[in-house]
């Protein structure tokens, strides 16, 4: 929630983003030792095409889709299972500064949920489906390539497009998802 920087690298952006993540991050701090392995930082999506960034390789790049969106996040909470706790972690440049990011992130659990998805009724209009034929033979390349012997997994799918209705939110979208077909370990970027 709320992260402190956003970082969106596009595929033609010339920007060394090994560099960019580098400086967002700052000198190291440490964490709390009975804390979460991920105490802040980075998190967000880095897409495959970003492999081109560290090793020459030529890769179809969408024009929509970025090689790199994340938020930077100092402040954050941490659900363990196992011991059925919430705890408020903090990074800062010193401990007060951690504790103080720490206290921050344990107010939003005193805050009113406020229901993004009231419930019921379709969230968007019409939804198109990216092409069958060439998914078809995207299915057929990865099979081929798993026969040769040059993978032996590979996840894809088919780009499914459409516009929210009025007073929907991506996150009423995601919502939705998460009540209708749970997810372990789902997240929403």
């Amino acid at each position: 929630r709320r992260p402190d920087h956003r970082l969106r690298i596009a595929g033609d952006d010339p920007r060394n983003a090994f560099a960019a993540l580098a400086q967002g991050l700052g000198p190291p701090v440490a964490g709390r030792a009975d804390g979460p392995p991920f105490q802040g930082g980075w998190a967000g999506l880095i897409a495959y095409e970003f492999g081109a960034r560290a090793e020459p390789m030529s890769l179809p790049r969408h024009p929509d889709w970025p090689d790199l969106d994340c938020g930077l996040y100092r402040a954050l909470l941490a659900f363990d299972h196992d011991r059925q706790r919430v705890l408020a972690v903090g990074r800062g440049s010193d401990a007060a500064a951690a504790d103080a990011r720490a206290q921050e992130a344990a107010a939003w659990l005193d805050a009113e949920p406020s229901p993004m998805d009231p419930g019921g009724g379709p969230l968007s209009g019409e939804l198109t489906a990216s092409s069958a034929p060439a998914f078809e033979a995207q299915v057929a390349e990865v099979v081929a390539r798993i026969g040769a012997g040059e993978i032996f997994q590979a996840n894809i799918a088919r780009r499914w497009t459409g516009r929210l209705l009025g007073g929907h939110s991506p996150y009423a979208l995601f919502e939705r998802l998460l009540r209708d077909s749970p997810a372990p370990f789902a997240g929403y970027l």
